[in-house]
């Protein structure tokens, strides 16, 4: 038998061997694909929930940061203003006591402090500052 008497013979069984193979091969690749696609949606899922999920605490640590600020602004009014009108009755105040509530003046400003104690510190200020033996 002849090269081209074989080729002949085994033509016909390439033409279908051939395209089936590719076409099996382009199936598989594309099953393979799919479900790639199908783990990485999952996956995008499951992240949206956790990114929801921390937004969520975010947000409640947030309002939790809120409720502790007012809190502490108001726990600095009621110390302020009770040291800063026993100084005033007194009629003096030391170094140490000014360094102090000047601090905790500036703390309760920057929490949002209204002038309502400003008044009284501004008035704090102008006693006689006498060191204490």
């Amino acid at each position: 038998m002849a090269l081209v008497d074989l080729i002949d013979k085994l033509t016909p069984v390439l033409v279908v061997i051939i395209p089936s193979y590719f076409s099996f091969k382009s199936t598989k690749t594309s099953k393979e694909a799919d479900q790639k696609l199908r783990d990485l949606a999952d996956k995008i899922d499951d992240l949206e929930k956790s990114v929801l999920n921390v937004e969520g605490i975010g947000e409640k640590n947030n309002k939790n940061l809120t409720i502790i600020g007012k809190g502490l602004q108001r726990l600095q009014r009621f110390r302020l203003q009770e040291n800063l009108k026993n100084a005033l009755k007194r009629g003096h105040t030391n170094q140490h006591e000014i360094e102090e509530l000047s601090r905790l003046y500036e703390s309760y400003i920057e929490l949002g402090g209204n002038g309502a104690i400003k008044v009284l510190f501004e008035r704090f200020l102008d006693l006689e500052i006498k060191e204490e033996n």
